[in-house]
């Protein structure tokens, strides 16, 4: 098998097993030898440009990556299918597949919507799962743009926010400087955000409830949910669960969701903040949380442990 072959067959791996001309000439080919390839029983056609290996399982990853490939480059999920992707309830991946993307001229896929916008800035987008996809502080002012109802958004936004998959503080400077009043969806957002401020705490989430439960089973005592933290010159950040006596931070990180590079960037340098201020810091996996209390407690005992003694010098 030669080495083009091989590197097409490792890209419709990679990519739930979808190909499209693009990608076959990128790796190596030329457009007439990548459209023979592609002729072949071995590949079937499933939208402009984009071909799928023939028997390969029809998955909702691989429906969302045709959608995807097929609505053109810089298509981000988006909408219900985003807030699906992140495990909202209530919400729904396909029917139909929602992506977003700059304005073009590209066609409109079957059973997709496409949405067209004007910009989309970097921080808005990320990858989650292999797929590209709208932060989630972006999805309620993507649904109170399509009019979802407002109690639907303003819980939808709730559930992101004690899930802490956004803060108040993206929220509220999105609207301020990105939703401006051409938006159909800004006095949703407007009524929304005025019950909600920068420093509301949204209700506890099933992860937050758990942690605090494993955390009194254990008898690890006076932890408070939802600080708002800083130093002499700044604010840092509104932590998870924090110990006021003792100085001690315990920050629950989803599995799911801080795999991102960037959002590894931005927790790291988040810790370094306050360790730096002279708080303990204790990261806590999601997966810990429910499988494997006896570990992350014992980091949790030894970080009060080590504040003690730094209290007692």
């Amino acid at each position: 098998m030669d080495s083009w072959l091989e590197a097409l067959a490792q890209r419709a791996a990679q990519q739930h097993g979808v190909i499209t001309m693009h990608d076959a000439v990128g790796l190596g080919a030329t457009a007439s030898r990548a459209r023979n390839e592609l002729s072949r029983p071995e590949w079937e056609r499933v939208g402009r440009s984009v071909w799928r290996v023939a028997g390969s399982p029809n998955t909702v990853e691989q429906r969302l990556m045709i959608a995807l490939l097929s609505a053109g480059a810089g298509a981000v999920l988006s909408n219900e299918t985003a807030a699906a992707r992140y495990g909202v309830p209530g919400f729904e991946a396909e029917r139909p597949i929602h992506v977003v993307r700059g304005r073009s001229n590209s066609t409109t896929p079957p059973g997709v919507r496409v949405h067209r916008v004007r910009r989309m800035w970097t921080d808005e987008v990320t990858v989650l799962d292999g797929f590209p996809i709208v932060r989630p502080f972006r999805i309620p002012f993507e649904l109170a743009d399509a009019g979802m109802a407002e109690g639907r958004v303003a819980r939808l936004t709730d559930r992101l926010w004690a899930d802490r998959l956004l803060t108040g503080a993206q929220l509220h400077r999105h609207f301020d400087e990105r939703f401006n009043a051409g938006h159909p969806g800004r006095s949703t957002m407007k009524r929304i955000l005025a019950a909600r401020g920068t420093d509301w705490v949204p209700p506890a989430s099933g992860l937050e409830n758990r942690t605090l439960t494993t955390l009194e089973r254990y008898e690890l005592f006076g932890f408070e949910r939802q600080v708002d933290l800083g130093d002499d010159l700044r604010w840092i950040g509104r932590v998870d669960f924090f110990h006021r006596s003792l100085k001690v931070v315990i920050e629950v990180q989803s599995d799911r969701h801080h795999l991102a590079l960037s959002d590894v960037v931005a927790d790291t340098a988040r810790r370094q903040a306050l360790e730096a201020a002279g708080f303990e810091v204790v990261e806590v996996w999601e997966s810990e949380i429910w499988y494997k209390p006896e570990i992350w407690t014992g980091r949790v005992r030894a970080a009060i442990a080590r504040a003690r003694r730094r209290n007692a010098a």
